[in-house]
C-alpha cells in the first residue's frame, strides 16, 4: 500500500458495489506493505457505527507498523461526511497516543475515490 492509487485498486473491487457500508483496517508493516486487511464495522446504506478503539484493537493486534482506513459510501459519492471526518480526527488521536500512524482514511465510491489526508483533515502534525 505504497500509495492513494494502490489502496483505491485494492478497495474498489471489494466495496463500491455494495448496498451497505463497511470500513476495513489495512495493517501495514515497516515498508508499508500489507499484513492484513480485516473488515471492522459493517452498517446500512448511510453509515456505520465504530468507534477509534474498535479500528486500534484490530490493528494492535495484527502487529500494524502504520494503518490506513478505508471505507466505501453506497450513495456512490465518496466526499466525506462530517461523521467521517469528526471519526478521522478521534482516530489520529488515539493513534498518536500508542504510537501506530494512521497514514490515511480513503473512501471509495462510483464516483470516484477520496483521500482524507490528501483533503488535509488530518493535523499538520499526523502522519
Amino acid at each position: 500500500m505504497q500509495s492513494f492509487d494502490s489502496v483505491v485498486l485494492w478497495a474498489r473491487h471489494r466495496l463500491v458495489t455494495l448496498d451497505h457500508e463497511e470500513l476495513w483496517t489495512l495493517a501495514l508493516d515497516g515498508r508499508n506493505r500489507l499484513l492484513h486487511a480485516r473488515c471492522v464495522a459493517r452498517g446500512g446504506q448511510h453509515g456505520c457505527a465504530v468507534g477509534a478503539r474498535d479500528i486500534l484493537r484490530v490493528a494492535l493486534r495484527d502487529g500494524a507498523s502504520g494503518l490506513v482506513i478505508v471505507h466505501n459510501h453506497p450513495s456512490g459519492d465518496p466526499h466525506p461526511s462530517s461523521e467521517d471526518v469528526s471519526m478521522t480526527l478521534a482516530l489520529v488521536t488515539a493513534c498518536e497516543a500508542v504510537g501506530l500512524p494512521l497514514l490515511d482514511h480513503v473512501i471509495v465510491a462510483e464516483q470516484g475515490a477520496v483521500s482524507l489526508f490528501e483533503l488535509g483533515v488530518f493535523p499538520i502534525n499526523a502522519a
